[in-house]
């Protein structure tokens, strides 16, 4: 009998709740006496857009302002950054909801959501959407699609499937695959794929020769893309440590919000390594400046895992969202904005 990939999953995350607290004890922070004391912590990055506003503030040293030092982490697939997290190995990770947290968190893993990342703006830009091979028109596509590169979980394809649902086609009857990002504008020139699952800079990358079909914005408003989640050390051993990383972080958001400006083009290149002229065309995703979260889209997104059986139990709403965080946030930054105007 072949075991079932999201059955796997949830049995990882399963295995390591049950040493989380045993290696959390082990883990030992750095905390002195003064509030402002440097502090190390480590944090998942991701060099792409939705990680935007983290890559500026790390360029503009609004980190380095908070007296933290920085340690990125990269390339931890999603499964791994879960599990860094509830071991202590990582202290924050920035990024797209998976199933496997909504089981963590209602197991009593040590761990929450404190502030929101991007969100499908229901009057933005195309950020995430449904691209179409050249050859394919948008009046045919329902009827004619068979193949398309989907992920076969997680919010990507819950978003793909709200977007195909307003079209009549049902996700779960069409063949797909998960391509790698750098080889899914060839798999939808040659025709190995009829449609693609893509965000910027890709929307934009690929819409060159086929089609942008259906956005997510549409099918999902106002949707919730990615969130910013703590471990148990800065959720309790070293909350304020926490409250500074997410100061830089909005400070981060603030200078992204001024949008495609020759400094933030500049930094985001760097960072991205991506092509200038597509970075410049691409839809910038939306954050809201106050870091909050919209939590109902989320509720939703897990009953759609539970309905799938990607997981077997849900979490509440407090096991999910700390909402202190941020609300911390504003009184420091207001705090900040008071000194600076003295």
């Amino acid at each position: 009998m072949t075991i079932p990939r999201w059955f796997i999953r949830l049995m990882w995350v399963g295995c390591f709740l049950a040493q989380a607290a045993l290696v959390g004890a082990c883990h030992r922070d750095h905390a002195s006496d003064g509030p402002m004391t440097r502090q190390k912590i480590r944090v998942v990055l991701s060099p792409h857009l939705s990680w935007g506003p983290l890559l500026l503030a790390d360029a503009e040293g609004y980190f380095a302002d908070e007296g933290l030092e920085v340690e990125w982490v990269s390339l931890l697939r999603s499964e791994e950054s879960l599990v860094a997290l509830l071991s202590g190995d990582v202290d924050v990770v920035p990024g797209p909801l998976r199933p496997g947290q909504f089981t963590a968190a209602a197991r009593g893993g040590s761990l929450r959501i404190v502030a929101g990342m991007n969100y499908l703006a229901r009057d933005g830009c195309t950020y995430q959407g449904l691209v179409l091979r050249p050859g394919l028109s948008v009046a045919d596509a329902a009827r004619r699609l068979r193949r398309v590169d989907v992920s076969r979980d997680g919010s990507s394809r819950y978003l793909a499937g709200r977007m195909l649902a307003t079209q009549g086609v049902d996700i779960d009857r069409l063949e797909t695959i998960k391509l790698p990002s750098p080889v899914i504008e060839n798999a939808l020139n040659d025709g190995s794929v009829d449609a693609a699952d893509v965000t910027e800079p890709f929307v934009t990358r690929t819409s060159r020769r086929g089609t942008l079909w259906l956005r997510s914005q549409d099918a999902t408003p106002d949707f919730q893309w990615a969130v910013i989640s703590f471990g148990d050390r800065l959720l309790h051993r070293d909350r304020e440590v926490g409250v500074r990383f997410l100061v830089a972080f909005r400070r981060g958001i603030a200078q992204f919000l001024q949008g495609k400006t020759a400094r933030n083009l500049e930094s985001l290149r760097k960072a991205t390594q991506e092509e200038p002229d597509i970075l410049a065309q691409s839809c910038w995703p939306a954050f809201r400046a106050d870091a909050r979260i919209n939590l109902a889209s989320v509720l939703e997104y897990q009953q759609w895992a539970r309905d799938h059986r990607y997981l077997d139990l849900s979490a509440t709403p407090d096991q999910l969202w700390d909402s202190s965080f941020v609300a911390a946030t504003d009184t420091a930054l207001a705090r900040r904005t008071e000194e600076e105007g003295r």
